[in-house]
């Protein structure tokens, strides 16, 4: 309900911004600018005339950068990872002054394991960028903590036949990428193992996705994304395992024996 009152929001915004009545005033805030300025030299009057203009302008960028941002999700909620992967990152090159839209949006990136410049479409290993801030350690730690407590819940809708397979895989994928930027995961020996999980729920997930379409559940062509998604961290998984990857801090023993753990619960599932 909520992302229906914010899908019609910004209908009704666009559709206010666009009218002709909108760009009239602008043209005509312009206009009264010149005026101002160049005939009848009082510039008070034209700053605050060229002021007008560029306060529409700024409404409609916001309005844009929201449209994309949206227009993300949607390709996101229908599993197309490389299209929603494109609109984020034009967020974050087009709109970077819109801060309410780039955060999420760059964590979107992070958790598709892509950067924000025009080389997304590239292996996931050139964002997972060891995070050394006390602050921002400390903010990433809990939000792993949230990853996997949303984890739990998915599971156990999973059980009850409430939840879907797709969620659970997204969401562990998430969390996987988010530990690849703790500091006792920097190695690349953690990294590989982290990036071969990855692997793993991708090809689990398009396993499950052909299933579906051999039975018409799904359309051909649907697992397109995936298959790419999968070429993608397999390129990955190479440039790690060779040490090709940029050079991390040394990794902590203990991350050996979660990533284990984790490795089993994803057989498990």
């Amino acid at each position: 309900m909520k992302t229906k009152s914010i899908a019609l929001f910004v209908v009704l915004l666009i559709a206010s911004a666009c009218g002709a009545g909108a760009a009239d005033n602008v043209n005509e805030a312009l206009q009264k600018g010149l005026l101002e300025e160049e005939a009848n030299h009082n510039l008070d009057a034209a700053i605050q005339a060229y002021q007008t203009v560029v306060n529409q302008f700024d409404n409609q960028r916001k309005i844009a950068a929201t449209a994309v941002f949206r227009l993300a999700e949607c390709y996101r909620k229908q599993g197309k990872t490389n299209e929603a992967v494109a609109q984020y990152q034009r967020v974050l090159q087009d709109f970077s002054d819109q801060s309410s839209l780039v955060g999420p949006s760059e964590r979107m990136l992070a958790s598709f394991g892509r950067g924000s410049g025009a080389g997304g479409s590239g292996p996931a290993g050139a964002t997972a960028q060891t995070v050394t801030d006390p602050e921002e350690l400390g903010l990433l730690k809990k939000e792993i903590d949230f990853a996997e407590q949303e984890i739990k819940t998915e599971d156990a809708s999973f059980r009850n036949g409430k939840g879907g397979f797709a969620d659970i895989v997204r969401s562990r994928k998430e969390l996987l990428s988010l530990k690849r930027r703790l500091p006792e995961n920097a190695s690349n020996g953690a990294q590989t193992n982290l990036v071969g999980q990855q692997l793993q729920l991708v090809q689990q997930l398009l396993a499950e996705v052909k299933k579906q379409i051999e039975v018409g559940a799904r359309a051909p062509g649907d697992e397109i994304p995936l298959q790419r998604e999968l070429l993608g961290l397999q390129r990955e998984l190479i440039a790690v395992s060779k040490g090709s990857a940029s050079a991390r801090v040394p990794a902590d023993a203990e991350s050996a024996a979660a990533s284990d753990e984790e490795t089993k619960e994803i057989q498990r599932l």
